[in-house]
């Protein structure tokens, strides 16, 4: 069996690193695919691939090619169109699908989909890498400008601010990979993390960093954080104020019971056997491990064009 990872070009970096944070349970990566082109991916041999993403951005039919090997978790529902006859008739060939968030569960429950909520695969991803030694410092990780002036001071005055957005890497898959890897060892590393993302969020749970959300309060966000709101201390806000607590003291979560059986439940399906290993000294030297290639051609003709 091979083993298949999503490439990107979306603006922004939290797609990354859900790749990375299934790459961590393979093998090793033997092709980068187009999430929004499942449909026409061919390869001659099945290729493994972890569905831990949002669907979907541009094409509502785009199910995995019967060349791939789909397993769900962390899947989300993210647009209503996704649910069509194709993707319902997909979602009906596995025993369930496994969820990012609640939002989604319901949508598929709805539907006579057999859904769970099994959380995100970047929860865990920390425990593949090596302890940090000392953390330092603070990082502010794209929080909304008006939110900043609610940060405690000593805690704001002493931050380095970060991004998850792609700038001239958007397009350049090693590139991409590398500038994730680069901001993950920063939150792997760091003392305190406050943002608003939730590819910034989830992996400071495996890494033991702890961390605050200042999120809108809008149904958007509650979707795609429901259940993931329960590991997480957030300050809700309506894009001026707080709607509640101006700061929530950051702390270090640990995933639940049942999240954790899930997570361990793919583990097995994948081949693997005993714990997670720490098997890497940071995201930066596993990355360097993927194979310098372009993602796989969207359709057979375009590859008879490209050859």
């Amino acid at each position: 069996m091979k083993h298949a990872i999503f490439g990107f070009t979306t603006p922004n970096l939290g797609d990354d690193v859900q790749a990375i944070a299934a790459a961590l349970l393979l093998p090793k990566v033997d092709a980068y695919v187009d999430r929004d082109a499942l449909d026409k991916v061919r390869f001659d041999e099945p290729h493994t691939l972890i569905m831990n993403s949002w669907f979907a951005i541009k094409r509502y039919t785009a199910v995995p090619h019967r060349s791939l090997v789909p397993h769900y978790f962390g899947h989300a529902v993210g647009r209503p169109e996704l649910v069509n006859p194709t993707w319902l008739a997909e979602w009906r060939r596995h025993p369930f699908i496994g969820c990012r968030d609640l939002h989604s569960v319901d949508v598929l429950r709805q539907n006579g989909i057999d859904a769970r909520f099994t959380g995100c695969l970047t929860t865990w991803m920390g425990r593949h890498f090596a302890q940090p030694a000392k953390r330092e410092g603070v990082l502010i990780v794209d929080v909304p400008p008006a939110m900043e002036s609610f940060i405690p001071d000593d805690v704001r005055q002493k931050a380095v601010h970060l991004t998850s957005e792609t700038g001239d890497e958007r397009t350049d898959l090693q590139k991409r990979f590398m500038a994730a890897a680069k901001l993950l060892d920063a939150l792997r590393t760091a003392e305190l993390v406050v943002t608003r993302r939730l590819h910034i969020a989830l992996p400071c749970i495996g890494f033991g960093t702890p961390v605050t959300v200042y999120l809108g309060d809008d149904v958007k966000n509650r979707r795609r954080f429901s259940g993931s709101d329960a590991l997480l201390q957030m300050v809700l806000h309506d894009g001026t104020k707080p709607l509640g607590p101006e700061w929530l003291e950051p702390a270090a979560q640990q995933p639940t019971a049942e999240m954790e059986a899930g997570f361990e439940a793919l583990r097995a399906q994948l081949g693997a056997t005993g714990p997670v290993e720490r098997r890497w000294s940071s995201v930066a030297e596993f990355v360097g491990t993927f194979p310098a290639q372009r993602r796989h051609a969207a359709s057979f003709m375009r590859q008879l064009l490209v050859a």
